[in-house]
């Protein structure tokens, strides 16, 4: 008995199947409003940040960038931003840059302290101005999304249009209600992850259309089951690492210091900065960056230090930086570098020459 054969269907032509995807397109954002379907391309991006703010050192900068061309988006607004990593690597450190050139940049710097032991003149030293500096306290994980919300709207009903940078400092650092009570029991890191996570997915709803820049300062704690591998974990669950854009390490892992035999003095540490997560550009990229005291993370010192790598500065212990208009300046060490350089009318061009280096060079590498 012969097969009875199906009749193929009839192929539908590339302009049919067009007309199809443009009506598609079009009834959905007629019943959900504009923006809702779209026919993307190869340079169509939809976790597209529209509004971005430096960490102040062009190390950092360039890491996160992913080595990509500058401008790139570095700290998104919009989104969420988690500093780990153990005692004293300079996460505070970051935080009051950051919130230092939000405010530069004419947005408002507001920061939730649950350690109770924030330095403001330091902060004052990186570059925040106090007097535009918001400060709200809290004692549990709570009350830290209780006020966040209300920090969130009270500032979007007076200015809708403004920057905001909100910082955590720390996470790591912030019991929940029952933990301060004594009531967690053995689960104290379950207890944690379960209250960040179940008010976080509130919060990000809040500034994902928002010009709202969440940063949270975290610590890392050793799990004892680990044998192999990295065995640092972070608070909070994995809820922080879902809704983050950008994650950054930092791991000190030298020290700086100047002078020599009875002379010398410590004056930093190097800290690599690691990206562990990012949306916005290629991750993984690690960079040491010099974080000296009453300094952080400083830009004047990456110069000095690349400069030298670049031939900017030329010399071994004496060293020559000749300007653009021919002045030859001669200085010994970052406390020359400091009085002569530094000090000079053209320095800002000696600046934008050693950025400038580091960012081809991280392009032809990337």
């Amino acid at each position: 008995m012969a097969t009875k054969r199906t009749p193929a269907k009839k192929v539908q032509s590339k302009s049919t199947e067009d007309q199809l995807i443009s009506d598609v397109v079009k009834n959905m954002e007629k019943q959900f409003g504009d923006g809702t379907a779209l026919t993307p391309d190869s340079g169509t991006i939809l976790c597209k940040v529209e509004h971005w703010v430096s960490t102040r050192n062009f190390l950092i900068d360039s890491a996160i960038a992913g080595g990509l061309p500058m401008p790139r988006p570095i700290v998104p607004f919009g989104r969420l931003t988690e500093i780990s990593g153990k005692n004293g690597t300079g996460k505070t450190t970051l935080l009051g840059q950051i919130m230092a050139e939000t405010q530069a940049t004419g947005g408002i710097a507001a920061i939730l302290d649950t350690e109770q032991a924030l330095d403001l003149a330091y902060f004052e030293k990186l570059g925040v101005n106090l007097s535009r500096l918001i400060v709200v306290q809290a004692d549990t994980i709570e009350d830290v999304f209780t006020r966040m919300e209300a920090l969130i709207r009270v500032i979007k009903d007076t200015d809708s249009n403004r920057l905001i940078c909100i910082g955590w400092d720390s996470l790591g650092g912030t019991p929940t209600d029952a933990q301060a009570a004594a009531e967690a029991g053995a689960h104290f890191y379950a207890e944690a992850a379960k209250v960040v996570g179940k008010n976080l997915q509130r919060v990000m709803q809040m500034i994902s259309r928002e010009r709202i820049a969440l940063v949270f300062n975290n610590h890392v704690y050793r799990r004892m089951d680990v044998k192999y591998g990295d065995p640092w974990e972070t608070y909070g669950g994995e809820k922080v690492k879902f809704y983050a854009t950008l994650r950054l390490r930092l791991d000190r892992v030298s020290q700086i210091s100047e002078g020599k035999d009875d002379d010398k003095m410590i004056i930093g540490h190097k800290v690599k900065v690691k990206v562990v997560k990012n949306k916005m550009a290629p991750m993984l990229r690690t960079v040491e960056v010099p974080c000296l005291g009453n300094h952080g993370f400083s830009l004047d010192y990456s110069v000095f230090e690349h400069g030298a790598k670049q031939g900017v500065f030329t010399g071994k212990t004496w060293r020559t930086w000749v300007t653009p208009s021919g002045e030859e300046v001669k200085f010994l060490g970052w406390k020359g570098f400091q009085e002569k350089v530094m000090s000079h009318a053209e320095y800002g061009e000696a600046v934008q020459e050693v950025v400038g280096n580091y960012y081809q060079k991280a392009v032809h590498d990337g």
